[in-house]
């Protein structure tokens, strides 16, 4: 037997039989790389029982092995795809960091700082001048009311909302309402009867919150839309999200996903769900999701 065990694991499977044989048990068994006819090694699980005689001595051996070539070898490439996974998720969990942190900066220099600007710019006038105008004083009050809105949603926009207080269903209704009045779309959301939302934990809750928030920006951003439905509905044991507008849509068998869709893609794997994209050029588009409960 000691011929034909691999090199390296010779040591080791000589020192469990003779350990097995010294306290006097009958059977041992581990994992070890074995070598064929053809000189080449296969992985296998070997396993043996020792007769002993009337005086205790081990005088034969029997046993069999497990060829785990093929089981080994699937879980390698299990253990190399999870790996490659994870690096993926990491990726663009990055990439869409980063764009979050692109996007206040543009919303900080080319919105808030440009009103901030101006503000300062009329308060040097009126300073420079004896009788303070009272155009001036009115004018950098209306702008200081601008900059603490700009300031309010955009800090909405990055802190998670609290949806234990809430639930799901009113963050989500004072999110549309808020694409309506401010992208001046028509935005309806739906409910189906069966939805229960108390069948989800609050990370998932979030979860749907943030995928909403980067669909409507999508939109808004690349759709040219006028008319958008959201529906959720129960399905057996899944809770199902469908976002539909009515925009110029794109060409989805060119499988080119953007950071936002990628990001959406990444929050749902991470709970076992799924999505479908379905679109066309000129034919709108809608995005589905589905998880657990």
């Amino acid at each position: 037997m000691e011929e034909y065990v691999h090199p390296s694991d010779k040591e080791h499977m000589t020192n469990i039989i003779e350990s097995c044989i010294k306290t006097g048990n009958e059977n041992w068994q581990d994992e070890c790389r074995f070598r064929c006819a053809d000189g080449t090694y296969k992985e296998v699980f070997d396993r043996g029982f020792i007769l002993y005689n009337e005086n205790n001595k081990p005088y034969r051996m029997i046993g069999a092995m497990t060829d785990l070539t093929e089981k080994k070898i699937l879980e390698r490439k299990l253990a190399e795809q999870q790996s490659k996974q994870l690096r993926i998720m990491a990726e663009v969990t990055i990439q869409a960091q980063e764009k979050e942190k692109n996007q206040l900066g543009k919303e900080l220099h080319d919105n808030i700082n440009q009103i901030l600007a101006t503000i300062k710019m009329f308060l040097g006038m009126a300073k420079a001048k004896e009788n303070i105008p009272l155009d001036l004083v009115e004018q950098s009050y209306e702008y200081v009311n601008i900059a603490m809105e700009e300031t309010r949603k955009l800090a909405h926009s990055l802190v998670a909302p609290s949806l234990g207080d809430i639930g799901l269903k009113e963050a989500l209704e004072e999110l549309v309402g808020n694409a309506n009045m401010i992208s001046g779309m028509h935005v309806q959301l739906y409910f189906d009867e069966n939805y229960y939302e108390k069948k989800l934990d609050e990370n998932k809750e979030l979860m749907f919150y943030r995928i909403m928030q980067e669909q409507m920006n999508n939109i808004i951003e690349h759709a040219q839309a006028t008319e958008v439905t959201i529906t959720f509905k129960t399905v057996n044991k899944n809770i199902g999200l469908s976002v539909t507008d009515n925009g110029v849509g794109f060409d989805s068998t060119q499988n080119k996903k953007g950071i936002g869709l990628k990001n959406i893609a990444s929050r749902v794997e991470l709970y076992s769900g799924s999505l479908n994209i379905i679109s066309a050029l000129g034919k709108g588009c809608t995005l589905e999701v589905c998880i657990p409960c």
